[in-house]
């Protein structure tokens, strides 16, 4: 998967569908080529080592023609949907619109939380994704669901008042208290 990895890093369509077919893979094999996570270093846009899938990747990276090909590889039933859910709050993190309507469509939870990926909603609030925020909550996202220090949307958007003022609007409550006890 290295060179996989290293022609979605570079943007590069066509060598990464060059690299699918020149094996000859039948789909299930290239459905497992295309989820192995990456076992050399990548870094992310903060300069964070990091291992994530081929498609992963291109959420992050907003490649969405990548994105939107490796995701037509999969018939919905074989996809693995924890890929996409780390997808979607990556993409909402780093303000890939089009990857997260994408996703939204394709039938990903937009309230969907583990402990490896916080809430689609709670990634684009803090980074101040104002259309994002406005998708995802059209989208059905859960405005006033807490993670696990107890942290809403509005919380987490304390400096962008678009952010707030939107949340306010669409019905968040404003008298959710974290952990500590803020509101």
């Amino acid at each position: 998967g290295h060179a996989l990895h290293l022609a979605i890093e570079k943007n590069n369509l066509e060598l990464v569908q060059w690299l699918c077919t020149i094996n000859n893979y039948k789909p299930y094999e290239l459905q497992t080529y295309l989820t192995l996570q990456s076992q050399i270093s990548l870094w992310d846009k903060d300069n964070h080592e990091t291992s994530s899938t081929a498609i992963e990747i291109a959420a992050e990276r907003g490649y969405f023609a990548i994105f939107d090909w490796i995701l037509s590889q999969f018939p919905p039933e074989k996809l693995n949907i924890d890929f996409l859910e780390r997808s979607l709050c990556l993409a909402a993190t780093h303000g890939h619109f089009s990857i997260v309507e994408c996703l939204i469509k394709f039938g990903v939870n937009p309230n969907t939380t583990t402990r490896k990926h916080p809430l689609p909603l709670h990634c684009a609030a803090s980074n101040d994704h104002l259309q994002i925020v406005e998708f995802l909550v059209r989208s059905g996202a859960d405005i006033n669901a807490v993670n696990v220090d107890g942290y809403a949307a509005l919380h987490l958007a304390s400096s962008n008042t678009d952010i707030i003022n939107f949340l306010c609007e669409a019905g968040a409550n404003v008298n959710i208290k974290t952990l500590q006890g803020q509101t």
